[in-house]
């Protein structure tokens, strides 16, 4: 009776982990001047191809600037143009969904998200006065504090939760 205990909560441990496994968001593409900074605080580091961004991050682009992440496993793909501060606020794997979400705190964001056969992608993009749930291409998200929340087709959000399908 006691090896069955023993046993099964080996067995339930082990399923709990499986089910928020870690995605990553990883720099492809680094154009100009960017900096990333891991945690709320702490250094900003110059960025460079092959970093991995953990959750928490936060990355900004500068003048004439851009960086190019990718999402694995679903291979989603995110530009952030330049004057863009971004933090990586969760970024994980529940079951096959893929869990992204960015928070924008000013700048312009583009993302292609993609879904496969074997994961889903949850992927949302949050400001400071809407949040956009992506569920495929994306044309553009910007925030700037002059000009709110908007669009690639200069479409104010105003709602605090719109969603951009």
């Amino acid at each position: 009776m006691k090896r069955i205990f023993v046993f099964s909560m080996c067995f339930f441990a082990m399923a709990a982990l499986s089910l928020e496994a870690a995605a990553t968001a990883t720099v492809v593409q680094v154009q100009g001047r960017v900096s990333i900074r891991s945690g709320a605080s702490g250094p900003w580091v110059a960025a460079r191809s092959g970093m991995t961004l953990p959750e928490g991050a936060s990355v900004t682009t500068g003048y004439q600037s851009a960086v190019t992440l990718k999402i694995a496993p679903t291979g989603s793909v995110v530009r952030l143009n330049q004057f863009t501060t971004v933090s990586v606020a969760s970024l994980g794997q529940s079951g096959n969904t893929v869990n992204t979400t960015l928070k924008l705190k000013m700048g312009t964001v583009r993302a292609v998200v993609k879904n496969t056969v074997n994961e889903r992608s949850r992927f949302v993009v949050s400001t400071p006065v809407a949040t956009a749930s992506v569920r495929g291409t994306i044309p553009e998200v910007s925030h700037f504090p002059d000009t709110g929340t908007r669009d690639r087709k200069s479409t104010r959000l105003n709602s605090s939760h719109a969603t951009l399908s």
